[in-house]
């Protein structure tokens, strides 16, 4: 009596990818603010944390050009550049980038972003192609594990622990 692999092991119908991904913040920015409003604050203090946690090496801040929000923008940007600094984030990991939002009217964002790892699972969902009473040759469904693998990969922390331990 032989036993071969399993051969629709859902680990490997449904496997999970890490992948970098861009993780960004908007600030919106009315045309007469001189700076950074506390809440808007927060968020930038909120995305340093996320970044330092991350191990990305260079968090962008992208500063709207030729809009009417323009010069508050410029603004803003110091002010976050500031904020960031004091969550003791290096100014040569701070870059400063400018967009042009002439077409963008009153709604050119600050965005903050930073690119991260991300894990998810790399398969088609909701797929019910075959009969689930079927069940002669005792194997899982097409569709089977792809929920846990999925909830799996929302609660890694550090998608980077899948490629390797820590140090």
């Amino acid at each position: 009596f032989t036993v071969g692999s399993v051969p629709d092991d859902y680990r490997t119908r449904h496997p999970i990818v890490v992948s970098e991904s861009e993780k960004s913040a908007d600030i919106v920015i009315s045309s007469g603010a001189h700076g950074l409003s506390y809440r808007d604050r927060e968020v930038v203090r909120s995305m340093s944390v996320d970044f330092r946690n991350s191990g990305s090496q260079i968090i962008a801040i992208m500063v709207p050009t030729g809009s009417p929000n323009a010069r508050a923008a410029g603004a803003a940007a110091r002010d976050a550049v500031k904020t960031l600094k004091l969550s003791n984030i290096n100014s040569n990991q701070i870059v400063v980038q400018h967009y042009n939002a002439s077409n963008h009217g009153e709604s050119a964002t600050l965005r903050i972003v930073y690119a991260d790892l991300n894990a998810a699972v790399d398969s088609k969902r909701g797929e019910w192609n075959e009969d689930l009473l079927d069940t002669k040759d005792n194997k899982n469904y097409s569709n089977f594990g792809c929920a846990t693998q999925n909830n799996l990969a929302s609660m890694i922390a550090h998608p980077a622990d899948l490629l390797g331990p820590r140090g």
